[in-house]
């Protein structure tokens, strides 16, 4: 589904000369990425090379040691309170769905779903739960309102937490290995998921994957990082069926065919 885009659209997100690290093991060293309004980028690299990092900083879950990130074009200063308001308003429109489905176990599908509409964005319950009925439908799951977190499969988890990440309204979705924590079977349902939110939404993606025939379906770029930095990107095709760089070749040919 690798769309060719006429216009310049104006980056979602963005970090400059982004430098992050962890005691004396620098995670990402001077990482300059941008994601276009609309544009859906596959994250791929070997462990460790900080795919999962630039996520978290995205969604303030970690602090930027140097450089700059930018979200809908303004940049993130969290050095004040007034700052740490504003980043938290534009961490808004950023929703994530982790490896791990992280849903509450004390809440039932539903209220999973309506919890963060109706404490954060203010939503009525009515209007929650209608929105949130809409999602699980969409995620194949309406027949789950009503079920606990422990009632449901892996992959079951996984669709509620991303349909729990959609009803914040995102512009931007950040998918940090939504697959590798399930068993081979379930992971095709969540793709499947995956694939009709591209298809029927504009909203931006970050997808970090280890699915190449995935990526190669559903992004517009491919980025192939390691230590840190980005080594190659570009379309799907070439990233990944014509790689320039030594290095992705050499990755790309330990996948599995």
């Amino acid at each position: 589904m690798n769309r060719t885009r006429s216009d310049v659209r104006s980056p979602v997100a963005e970090l400059r000369s982004a430098v992050k690290s962890y005691d004396a093991h620098t995670v990402l060293n001077g990482l300059e990425v941008s994601i276009a309004a609309g544009e859906r980028v596959a994250l791929i690299g070997p462990s460790g090379s900080g795919k999962s990092t630039l996520l978290r900083l995205l969604m303030g879950l970690e602090p930027l040691d140097a450089g700059q990130i930018r979200l809908f074009g303004e940049p993130l200063d969290e050095s004040h309170r007034r700052g740490q308001l504003h980043a938290a308003q534009l961490r808004q429109r950023v929703g994530m769905v982790f490896q791990h489905f992280h849903l509450f176990p004390h809440l039932r599908v539903i209220d999973n779903l309506c919890a963060a509409p109706i404490h954060v964005l203010g939503q009525s319950k009515p209007a929650a739960q209608a929105n949130a009925e809409t999602l699980l439908a969409k995620v194949g799951l309406a027949d789950k309102a009503q079920a606990w977190p422990s009632q449901l499969s892996g992959g079951q988890k996984q669709r509620v937490a991303i349909a729990r990440a959609l009803a914040m309204q995102p512009e931007l979705m950040l998918f940090d290995e939504v697959t590798s924590a399930l068993d081979p079977e379930l992971v095709e349902e969540v793709l499947v998921v995956l694939r009709q939110i591209a298809h029927e939404s504009q909203m931006s993606m970050l997808l970090v994957t280890h699915e190449m025939r995935f990526a190669a379906e559903i992004a517009d770029r491919v980025v192939f990082m390691e230590g840190g930095r980005i080594v190659e990107q570009g379309p799907p095709q070439q990233v990944l069926q014509d790689p320039q760089q030594a290095r992705t070749r050499a990755f790309l040919g330990l996948l599995p065919a």
